[in-house]
């Protein structure tokens, strides 16, 4: 009996393969080994061939190569974004201004001095300062003592508060253009800006409000943040929403300097050599001081060019000097164009706080109309004052 059972397989405990459960009661020592022998090889590391190592290389770079748009396009979203609200936060800031003086900021002022040394004042966004939260800095300033940083600080402590103050919202972070002025004179640090208030137009204008007609420096005091303006709600009738404040100007523009037959990149923002802090000469509202650089105003455009516009021909060469890093960046125009790092158009700010992206498209004669406060135009006139012309002939 015993030994049927033991033929059978069923006598005590049924047969194992190394621990393994044998699916019938029946199976031959040599099934197990079998069974053995293959489990054993299925545990061995099977290496790449140098074919399947090349596909698999492939395939990666062809993902690499479909993520990196949507990356790069990402991150442009972001700066974007940080930059429509850097005008946002610049816009309301002179919105509050506005509340507490019953006037917005005015573009630029002149300071109380009369002499290239100390002339040059304070621009709209130095006093606005308190409204971006930097009390800390705008109350070492005085305010009716130059901000001119190469100059000035014989004459006031005002560069002891600047000197290397380069606020983030000055700056768009698309933009790869210097952030920082190195003075030729004091070894002082301004900031540059990209952001620039917006004075008026020098076209489309009924009244032909325009200053340093002849001198090359051609200002607007039709707009906003014209100089020495202090422009109440009441006074911008075509509404805050339809008029520009703030107007980007975050890329390298070109231009074509003496001695050379290619245009080489140039710095042509409104914050000029002198930085973001600096305003103007100027002494009264349509007033120049007589001399054609007294007529400059930094920290404003006037639009008198494209949207887009990339040639500066008013920039003189400054390659031989420590002004701006080499690179031409003399502002001898006051209608500085707006230009942007951003694809297709720039942001602008406008009355009422809101911001909006134009495109490069966007007719000349619309564009300066949005410049200008009281026109009350629905169509351009024929547009004069553009480059190198007198705005009023």
């Amino acid at each position: 009996m015993k030994r049927a059972l033991r033929s059978r397989g069923i006598a005590g405990k049924q047969p194992h393969c190394d621990g393994l459960s044998v699916a019938r009661a029946d199976a031959s020592t040599s099934a197990c080994r079998l069974r053995n022998r293959d489990n054993h090889r299925g545990s061995w590391h099977t290496a790449f061939t140098l074919v399947e190592l090349l596909v698999v290389i492939a395939i990666i770079g062809v993902l690499v190569s479909l993520l990196l748009p949507a990356v790069q396009s990402a991150r442009e979203a972001a700066r974007r974004s940080a930059c429509s609200n850097n005008m946002h936060q610049l816009a309301l800031a002179c919105l509050n201004y506005e509340s507490t003086n019953d006037a917005f900021p005015p573009g630029a002022v002149g300071a109380r001095g009369g002499s290239w040394a100390d002339g040059y004042g304070a621009s709209w966004r130095t006093f606005v300062l308190p409204h971006m939260e930097a009390t800390a800095v705008s109350g070492g300033l005085e305010m009716t003592a130059s901000m001119d940083l190469d100059y000035g600080p014989d004459f006031s402590n005002n560069h002891l508060v600047l000197n290397g103050y380069l606020p983030e919202w000055n700056f768009c972070p698309s933009n790869d253009m210097p952030r920082e002025y190195p003075q030729h004179r004091s070894s002082m640090i301004a900031s540059a800006a990209d952001y620039a208030g917006v004075a008026g137009a020098a076209g489309n204008d009924p009244e032909c409000r325009y200053i340093g007609t002849g001198t090359g420096n051609i200002h607007g005091y039709n707009g906003i943040l014209c100089s020495n303006c202090k422009m109440n709600t009441g006074r911008i009738t075509d509404g805050l929403s339809n008029v520009m404040l703030l107007a980007e100007q975050s890329n390298w523009g070109l231009t074509v300097t003496g001695g050379s037959s290619a245009p080489v990149r140039t710095d042509c923002r409104s914050s000029g050599l002198h930085g973001a802090w600096i305003g103007t000469f100027l002494k009264t509202e349509g007033v120049g001081g007589g001399n054609s650089f007294d007529d400059r105003v930094y920290n404003t455009t006037t639009i008198g060019r494209p949207l887009g516009t990339q040639f500066c021909e008013f920039v003189r060469d400054n390659r031989r000097s420590t002004y701006c890093g080499g690179e031409p960046c003399t502002m001898l125009d006051n209608r500085t164009p707006v230009l942007s790092s951003h694809p297709g158009g720039a942001f602008v700010a406008m009355g009422d706080g809101s911001v909006q992206f134009l495109s490069e498209e966007i007719d000349f004669g619309i564009f300066q109309l949005m410049a200008i406060r009281d026109d009350g135009l629905t169509e351009p006139q024929n547009v004069a004052g553009g480059p190198g012309s007198n705005p009023c002939d």
